[in-house]
């Protein structure tokens, strides 16, 4: 079983933003239905509490890495009364609230994103259950998390999706297939990418 517990990306809105062939304006702080309502400037309705912040440590083999998530300040039984919510403003960051199909479970931290060409981009914690003795034990490990706002569906930046992303820039391609400690580099060469590719990019959707 595979769950995910998400982490903090920024987008400042000093200025409009342009996300493909669109261009996002600073949101209005508000909850928003969906990625349209988030162009458009119009929440469905005002935020019901402040967002608040607290440390979350992800343990590895090596190393501890400290990440601040974000919740709304409400009790269980207010939080679930929101029903459904694509993004939330502030006024001044967007935080999506990813959505993934079945055994993925959402959690109730938001994610505020950074605009990387025609994606949003993120991370999160992925915790797996891995068999430990007799039982199971919780496994977390960081994932990279695009959200594609021309397909409006949620997908994981790894190797393989990178590497199908990239394909049409042969240059870039063999760059990438020569560096060292490829997964460090994932969202740096999405960068390069859609720098160097911005019609291609705007085109092609995530894997």
């Amino acid at each position: 079983m595979l769950r995910l517990v998400l982490l903090p990306l920024l987008w400042s809105f000093g200025a409009n933003v342009c996300v493909g062939a669109s261009s996002v304006a600073v949101p209005k702080a508000g909850v928003y239905d969906d990625f349209q309502s988030v162009q458009d400037g119009l929440p469905s309705r005002e935020l019901p509490a402040r967002l608040k912040q607290y440390t979350h440590h992800v343990v590895g083999f090596f190393r501890s890495t400290k990440v601040q998530l974000y919740q709304l300040d409400l009790d269980r039984h207010q939080a679930r009364s929101m029903g459904s919510i694509f993004a939330l403003s502030d006024g001044v960051q967007l935080y999506l609230y990813p959505s993934f199909p079945s055994p993925v479970k959402r959690f109730s931290n938001y994610v505020p994103v950074e605009p990387i060409g025609p994606y949003l981009y993120g991370k999160t914690v992925a915790v797996s259950n891995i068999p430990s003795g007799e039982g199971q034990r919780a496994k977390e490990s960081l994932v990279e998390l695009l959200y594609d706002t021309r397909s409006g569906r949620f997908s994981t930046l790894n190797l393989r999706n990178l590497r199908a992303i990239i394909v049409d820039d042969a240059e870039l391609a063999a760059q990438f297939e020569s560096e060292s400690r490829k997964r460090r580099k994932l969202k740096s060469y999405l960068q390069q990418y859609t720098s160097r590719n911005a019609s291609s990019a705007s085109s092609k959707q995530a894997p």
